[in-house]
């Protein structure tokens, strides 16, 4: 009787090993399989911003760009280099330019042309990554430049909050008036909302009796780092009109940037030091920041005074590093 338990545990235990290797082989197969799909065939997709879709030539085309992976539109890290091209109506690329992505994010700006003719160009982004993939992955975005046209209307516009979270509705107030400076109640146009590749939602609004435009976008439930962008595009008094607005989300980064006196902290110096801060869409934020040194002592306290900027007084000590703790509105460390 003994014997036949130890025989059946002795079974048992072969069997469990050999379920084991064979559980330890299936893991390794399929994360073999996963590495191989990640190398051989994960997709990356390049979303890009401008300020607006209509320039003169000369003007400065600014923009911001993202690369995600298209499994879960996480930010990508599988390129370096992100390549963007003006192509003009007769199809011929016009201007180009190489571009470093950190962290799968990368910005830039092109100087058009002076002697460019009126027409709808188009601006074309792709990663080092796409060019192992087909050219039907590549971001395209049709930008119209007019030698002849000077803005007939006026629109300034401003969010109701300062970013949004998922499942919120976004609301953007505009006053729209004319060159006189009336307001242009009743006036038409297309509204839309785009995340760079899909468009979520397009309808025909027009201006309050009181010169506003009122826009209202609930945030869908977020799929990776996205980022939605409304859109209103008309004619009036014979021609086009276009305006956009990057909608503000919880997903946002800080560039504190400093810029001493004559370009450099001295030690031992008092120096007056300017600064500036943005979030990664580019717009000035206001802030208040600690201002400490590297073993921790409190040097000042700093805020902005006018669009994200100001500046202060400091005295340098030898050998010390200092540091800027921001505070509000958000909080990390330069």
């Amino acid at each position: 009787m003994r014997r036949a338990v130890i025989l059946s545990s002795l079974f048992l235990l072969i069997t469990s090993l050999t379920s084991m290797r064979e559980d330890d082989d299936f893991i390794y197969r399929l994360s073999s399989s996963l590495e191989l799909y990640q190398t051989k065939f994960l997709r990356e997709k390049v979303y890009l911003h401008i300020d607006r879709s209509y320039f003169q030539p000369g003007d400065d085309v600014w923009f911001k760009a993202y690369t995600v992976n298209s499994l879960n539109n996480k930010l990508s890290v599988l390129s370096k280099t992100l390549f963007v091209t003006i192509v003009s109506p007769e199809g011929d690329v016009i201007q180009s330019g190489q571009f470093l992505i950190r962290n799968g994010r990368a910005w830039g700006d092109f100087e058009l042309n002076p002697s460019l003719t009126s027409g709808q160009y188009e601006l074309i982004a792709y990663s080092s990554w796409m060019k192992n993939f087909s050219p039907e992955d590549v971001y395209r975005q049709k930008i119209n430049i007019r030698s002849d046209v000077v803005p007939n209307i006026f629109v300034e516009a401003s969010f109701s909050k300062d970013y949004f979270v998922e499942q919120e509705s976004a609301s953007l107030v505009a006053n729209v008036v004319g060159l006189d400076g009336a307001g242009l109640e009743n006036l038409k146009m297309t509204y839309s909302v785009s995340d760079g590749y899909d468009l979520l939602k397009e309808e025909k609004v027009k201006v309050e009796d009181n010169g506003e435009l009122v826009l209202n976008f609930k945030l869908p439930e977020r799929r990776g780092f996205v980022n939605y962008v409304m859109r209103v595009e008309g004619e009036y008094d014979n021609q086009p009109f276009h305006y956009q607005w990057l909608i503000p989300t919880e997903d946002r980064d800080f560039d504190l940037q400093f810029m001493p006196e004559g370009g450099h902290l001295l030690e031992g110096k008092t120096q007056e030091v300017a600064f500036k801060c943005i979030d990664n869409f580019g717009r000035n934020v206001s802030f208040k920041a600690l201002v400490k040194d590297d073993v921790g002592n409190l040097v000042d306290t700093i805020s902005s005074t006018y669009q994200g900027m100001g500046s202060f007084t400091l005295v340098t000590e030898p050998n010390r590093k200092y540091f800027a703790q921001l505070i509000e509105p958000g909080r990390f460390d330069k």
